[in-house]
């Protein structure tokens, strides 16, 4: 069976559409893929900043011989970011920050 040619044009300009489609769709995932990557770049930024604020809290508390270690000051973290985030299942804050507690507490 041989298509007429005005079936051929439209088949041409469907294929051509969803060939653009696609590169639309390719560069919107690639521009959301660049916010990603720069959103876990800020992470980390955080995530150091998070860490020096904590070993200075560690050496002031070790200075005033206390220990550094606090399981009762990490659960209040966790219940405010629990109160704060609530669409954040609870586990999934407590096993990030359960790793986050890990890095920073202390190694002695």
């Amino acid at each position: 069976m041989q298509l007429s040619r005005t079936e051929s044009l439209t088949s041409l300009t469907e294929s051509k559409k969803e060939s653009v489609e696609a590169k639309i769709n390719q560069e919107s995932i690639q521009g959301l893929r660049q916010k990603i990557d720069l959103l876990d770049e800020e992470l980390a930024i955080i995530l150091i900043k998070r860490f020096s604020l904590s070993q200075q809290v560690q050496v002031l508390k070790r200075a005033q011989g206390d220990s550094s270690f606090s399981p009762k000051r990490e659960q209040e973290i966790l219940q405010r970011l629990h109160t704060l985030f609530p669409l954040i299942p609870m586990t999934t804050i407590d096993k990030i920050y359960c790793e986050i507690f890990n890095w920073m507490r202390p190694k002695d």
